[in-house]
């Protein structure tokens, strides 16, 4: 709090009112030319080519109306927050802030006098003594008094920055709306040619428009009904969650139990009643908040025998000789299509395990565990992927060795699939061709020995269009090279590509495992 700042909740109470106050009042008013331009623009009795074009714009008025009084409704919510929020007590900065200067001189000079009256002490006769230990515990219980004043001086401090803090984040939240608004009107003025409405063609307003709409009725909704603090709310809004009426009746639903459920736009879980988002940790070192576990959900723990893995990378499913061949070093039947699943995921940590006879293992047996944490900033949901096969290997792997997809293939088809994977895995992760097409290439790299310590492989969340994605873990000892294999005896090698970056990339879960993911959600929800 400055000195500059002032705050009097009687006056911003009554300016709230005011504002509420004229917005229903616009809300009443635009209620009735809805209404009228309905009845108006629905009258069977009027046909004709120009009422038909007419009514054409009547209809986008009327979207707008709608859109105007939602964003109307949220701001009124806003203002009545705001009245909540601002308290009863005058807040004057000068006053404060002088007070609370005035306390800390004080305790300065009653702990002087203290300090001076124990140094006379120590050079008294027994006579004063007395007299001067009762100066000094006096100047100190004046000094601690002084203390307790500026304590309470600065909780009046403080007090403003809450509510400063809490109210700075009111009265953003319907700007996108009515810039669309704006927009709108901007695109439907004088859009008759001919005595024909021709709405203007490259910019959707409409879908926006539907877009924000929804985000405030979702918004408002969740935090009427779900007593969330602005905070909390504006959190939902950073993380783009957009919680349905449904959603909002599972929240409910797992209060007081142990259910967990996925919000229909596939960003967050619930659990005990809150909203954590789903969070795929990056690995880079930076800095995070202290995270409070929550609670662990053991999601799944069985054989997944038919699914061929539910990290969704296996090789095994796609035929050997369809992968790359020798001609074109092409991929999945002579095309290459770098947003396959399996093609996606070949470029990934993958491409470093279990290459020796070109094929992933298949996942027999994995776990599912959802760890949810919270900490000031929010909650937060971390789906994590593990099985037993994966562990193994990593536990296994000679780490002091680095890995030679070529060097360690089998003689003949072995290390014809080998050079051909790497040329593939080459213009998967860079765009182009490799440098000689009939060359000889392989895949070397090293693997960071964190993986040894680590039950996990990864993490599954999902993508903006709501397909299952798995990340796996990686760590920065983690690299990978592309190598053209020299020399008449093959020994030599020269490095044309470091893809180490490429490791993470999230790759497309495939169907079965979305399915088994959501049914073991819906098999603890149930």
């Amino acid at each position: 709090m400055k000195e500059s700042d002032y705050l009097n909740p009687n006056d911003i109470k009554s300016q709230c009112d005011q504002a509420i106050h004229k917005l229903e009042n616009d809300n009443e008013t635009l209620d009735i030319v809805s209404k009228s331009v309905t009845a108006f623009s629905t009258d069977n009795e009027i046909k004709s080519v120009s009422f038909e074009n007419l009514k054409q714009q009547l209809a986008d008025y009327i979207t707008v109306i709608d859109a105007i009084k939602s964003a109307n409704a949220y701001d009124i919510a806003e203002f009545s927050t705001l009245k909540d929020l601002v308290g009863d007590e005058v807040l004057d900065g000068a006053n404060i802030q002088s007070q609370m200067k005035k306390a800390l001189d004080n305790k300065e000079f009653y702990l002087e006098k203290a300090d001076e009256y124990e140094m006379k002490k120590e050079t008294s006769n027994s006579i004063i003594d007395l007299y001067y230990s009762w100066k000094v515990n006096d100047y100190k219980r004046l000094a601690e008094s002084s203390q307790k004043l500026y304590d309470e001086w600065k909780s009046k401090s403080d007090k403003y920055d809450e509510i400063e803090g809490s109210t700075s984040i009111l009265f953003s939240t319907t700007s996108s709306l009515r810039e669309a608004i704006t927009t709108a009107l901007n695109s439907m003025s004088g859009r008759f040619q001919s005595g024909t409405y021709i709405p203007r063609t490259g910019f959707d307003w409409k879908k926006i428009m539907e877009v924000e709409c929804l985000k405030l009725e979702s918004w408002l909704k969740a935090k009427e009904e779900l007593k969330l603090s602005e905070s909390e709310t504006e959190y939902l809004k950073q993380k783009g969650i957009v919680l349905t009426t449904m959603d909002i009746a599972c929240i409910k639903r797992t209060e007081g139990t142990e259910l967990v459920f996925l919000s229909k736009d596939k960003k967050a879980l619930f659990y005990k009643g809150e909203i954590y988002t789903i969070y795929v940790p990056d690995n880079e070192i930076s800095f995070q908040p202290i995270w409070k576990l929550d609670g662990k959900k053991e999601i799944s723990a069985m054989e997944f025998d038919a699914l061929e893995g539910i990290l969704g990378f296996s090789l095994e499913e796609i035929p050997k000789e369809d992968i790359y061949t020798t001609s074109g070093h092409k991929v999945l039947s002579g095309e290459l299509s770098s947003t396959d699943p399996n093609v996606k995921a070949a470029a990934g940590l993958s491409a470093l395990l279990g290459l020796t006879q070109f094929t992933l293992s298949s996942l027999s047996k994995s776990e599912v565990t959802v760890i949810f944490q919270s900490s000031e900033g929010g909650n937060r949901g971390t789906i994590c992927v593990g099985n037993s096969e994966d562990r193994a290997t990593f536990q296994n792997w000679n780490y002091n060795i680095p890995m030679d997809t070529y060097r360690d293939s089998e003689p003949g088809i072995g290390k014809i699939w080998a050079s051909d994977y790497a040329a593939g895995i080459y213009k998967i992760a860079s765009g182009k061709d490799v440098p000689n097409p009939d060359g000889t290439y392989t895949i070397t790299g090293t693997l960071d020995e964190r993986h040894k310590d680590t039950n996990i492989s990864g993490y599954l969340s999902y993508s903006t269009d709501g397909k299952l994605m798995y990340t796996p873990l990686t760590y920065s000892g983690d690299k990978a090279y592309i190598e053209s294999v020299d020399g008449f005896m093959e020994f030599g090698r020269t490095q044309i590509l470091d893809f180490s970056d490429k490791l993470s990339t999230p790759s497309f879960a495939d169907e079965d495992s979305q399915k088994l993911l959501e049914e073991l959600l819906k098999g603890e929800n149930e």
